[in-house]
């Protein structure tokens, strides 16, 4: 909860308590930013006008920093053009807009649909990293690698999805060639000792 006026900060920060949810509070943009830096957070309730940082700012250098630019924002202001503050915000990165005299039953409905959207692309991201990790382990077998443990698959094949059992057909394929390498170099060993004798 981003605001400068510390009965609007109570005020969100209760009514998202009541939501079943744990509210952290910032009185300014910077401060702000400093927080989703340093912290991991799920959604931001952002008042636009505050002194030094106004929310516009703090929305244009989230979208600007890689670790911020997913957290879903909900503008929250009492601004009189708000119709141009709500698409400016939208413009800048923001999922949703409410009026500082808020209902509850709305506030709960916009605040749910960002925490979905958001767990939705943290879900996405985790796959297409565990993606770009069979990819890695897929070009290393390319590369004559097939050492197991080089590849790092075990925690890819926990998973019992399509791509946690691609991951295990590739770890057992780098298994079955590996043990048969090894076999292939004792059998070398053992032939170039007996020639030796």
């Amino acid at each position: 909860v981003v605001d400068d006026d510390a009965i609007n900060r109570k005020k969100l920060r209760i009514a998202v308590a009541n939501l079943g949810h744990d509210a952290e509070t910032a009185v300014d943009g910077r401060e702000a930013l400093e927080m989703l830096a340093g912290g991991k957070f799920d959604a931001v309730l952002l008042d636009i006008v505050m002194p030094e940082m106004d929310g516009f700012d703090v929305l244009d250098r989230m979208r600007a920093t890689p670790s911020m630019r997913d957290v879903p924002v909900i503008v929250v202001s009492a601004l009189d053009d708000e119709t141009e503050s709500v698409v400016r915000a939208i413009e800048l990165g923001a999922e949703d807009f409410l009026p500082k005299s808020f209902d509850l039953v709305i506030l709960k409905a916009r605040l749910e649909a960002s925490l979905s959207r958001k767990r939705f692309r943290d879900q996405e991201k985790e796959y297409f990293g565990r993606i770009e990790r069979l990819t890695e382990a897929a070009e290393k077998l390319e590369r004559g690698r097939f050492d197991p443990d080089s590849l790092a698959l075990d925690d890819l094949v926990r998973h019992s999805d399509p791509l946690g059992r691609l991951a295990a057909v590739f770890r057992g394929m780098a298994n079955e060639i590996y043990e048969r390498e090894l076999k292939l170099h004792r059998a070398v060993a053992t032939l170039q000792g007996g020639f030796l004798v």
